[in-house]
């Protein structure tokens, strides 16, 4: 690749590649003659930056939320409603409405929507609608009966394991259905300038559709590191003979708690705006301590779901107190880090993962934790603790764009009216959303050094005040090209 510019390097203007690692970076009139060169790439002048991974999403609910309504923004229950009317009216009766993304916090009714909103425009189609995080949904009676929840449920409303109770008689995809739809997924991701996907809570179903795709195209687009359902120790085994360059089994997800905005992360004090509550904590020590014995006799990294202050606690506890192997602990999310619990991750030094774009659509988080929430997100704390920090999107919690998360990182999003102490600076963004993506899978670093793995893009710029509108025009994976935007001609 010649013509470009190198991020960090400013004489640069040609990354050489051979057998997937970056060989030579420097002037093109100072190449090494014994080099062969097989296939010159003109950037026209872009600018060649490492690959982006994102460090904790979904792929098969990603894959399956862009086939079902998106519900992100809406304003009113009144919105929502009309969404789900239409979509029966296409579907027809007696098809399963789907949908993700509203936030109660949004609506101008102020309160969370019911069943019997869903029963008014869609009583004949079993409806799911999950709220953004995931850990609330909505569903209405005929969903409800389904499930066999109607007796106990009276307004529909689901939190946590209710809402796997009612997900899980939703109608599968075939599984060629469902690689088709991850596929697509991925080809997105790559179009984003991602070249690697740490995926959370990967069911059996979801891991056999990626090996028909692998038996379908050969390697995958993407570097995949897989994190389990915990239910799945058994399966990893067998999972392990499907392994390449590109697919990799790393360990189990975990979750602790659940979320700020559905009340269910586990707090040490009361919610302000629910005081008869601290949330919730969905594992005990003991069954935690359980899985961090499994995961140190085979090897296997824990990435361990915890967002309120009490459930990150008992993670770090329970680690320190076992000597558990910190480059096998993974802590995602750490939300809510008061001096007590920062002392405690200073002192035990986990792998973290942080979701930078929770600062713009939590913003609503005074009203949860009042004084506290100065105590939320705190990326640039973590960092210069020393921990090692990669950034995520979570999607389909979060847009899986990166490039919003980078921006939010950078800007703090909606909650820099508490301060930018917590702001990222461009370069420390980029990092999390690069090297620190490596360190906490334990992986081979990459980018446009010599001797680093070529998994690379090339973006039209790299400017802070512009970074969600930044256009990827390739992306490259262990020296393969799998996006080019045709402005750069072909391949």
């Amino acid at each position: 690749m010649t013509n470009c510019r190198v991020y960090g390097l400013d004489e640069a203007d040609t990354v050489a590649i051979e057998n997937g690692r970056v060989c030579y970076v420097g002037r093109w009139t100072r190449l090494d003659s014994k080099l062969v060169v097989k296939k010159v790439l003109d950037l026209q002048g872009a600018m060649v930056l490492p690959g982006l991974v994102d460090s904790h999403m979904h792929l098969q609910s990603t894959a399956l939320a862009r086939m079902g309504l998106d519900l992100r923004g809406l304003r009113s229950i009144e919105e929502l409603k009309e969404l789900v009317k239409a979509k029966a009216r296409s579907l027809g009766e007696g098809r399963w409405i789907i949908g993700r993304g509203w936030d109660q916090e949004l609506f101008r009714e102020g309160k969370l929507p019911d069943r019997m909103d869903l029963d008014e425009v869609a009583p004949k189609n079993p409806v799911l609608l999950y709220r953004v995080c995931g850990h609330i949904a909505v569903a209405n009676t005929l969903a409800l009966r389904k499930a066999g929840l109607l007796e106990t449920n009276k307004d529909g409303i689901l939190r946590e394991e209710e809402v796997g109770l009612v997900a899980k008689h939703i109608p599968k995809l075939r599984v060629e259905e469902l690689a088709e739809a991850i596929y697509e997924t991925m080809i997105e991701a790559s179009r984003l300038g991602l070249t690697s996907l740490h995926c959370m809570s990967v069911s059996k179903s979801e891991f056999e559709a990626l090996r028909v795709l692998k038996s379908r195209i050969g390697n995958l687009p993407l570097r995949l590191f897989i994190y389990f359902k915990p239910n799945l120790v058994d399966y990893m085994e067998e999972a392990r003979k499907s392994e390449d360059e590109y697919l990799k089994i790393k360990g189990l997800k975990l979750l602790t708690d659940g979320s700020l905005g559905g009340w269910t992360a586990a707090l040490t004090e009361p919610y302000i705006d629910n005081p008869s509550s601290r949330g919730v904590l969905l594992l005990s020590k003991d069954r935690l301590a359980y899985y961090m014995r499994m995961a140190e006799s085979k090897g296997f990294q824990l990435a361990v779901h915890a967002i309120g202050d009490r459930a990150i606690n008992l993670v770090l506890e329970t680690a320190s107190k076992l000597k558990f192997d910190r480059r096998l602990l993974r802590i995602e999310h750490v939300s809510l880090t008061p001096p007590e619990t920062l002392k405690l991750l200073r002192e035990y030094r986990p792998m973290v993962t942080v979701q930078p774009r929770f600062t713009v659509t939590d913003w609503w988080v005074d009203r949860r934790l009042g004084p506290r929430a100065r105590y939320v997100y705190m990326f640039k704390t973590l960092i210069a603790m020393g921990l090692k920090v990669a950034g995520g999107s979570d999607s389909p919690v979060e847009p899986l764009n990166p490039w919003l998360g980078l921006e939010a990182a950078v800007t703090r999003g909606l909650l820099a009216k508490h301060g930018l102490s917590e702001a990222l600076a461009p370069d420390e963004a980029l990092r999390i959303y690069t090297t620190g993506g490596d360190e906490v899978s334990l992986e081979m670093h990459h980018g446009p050094c010599e001797g680093l793995r070529a998994d690379l893009i090339a973006v039209d710029r790299f400017d802070p005040g512009t970074l969600s509108s930044v256009n990827v025009l390739m992306t490259m994976v262990d020296g393969r090209i799998v996006y080019i935007d045709p402005s750069l001609g072909k391949a």
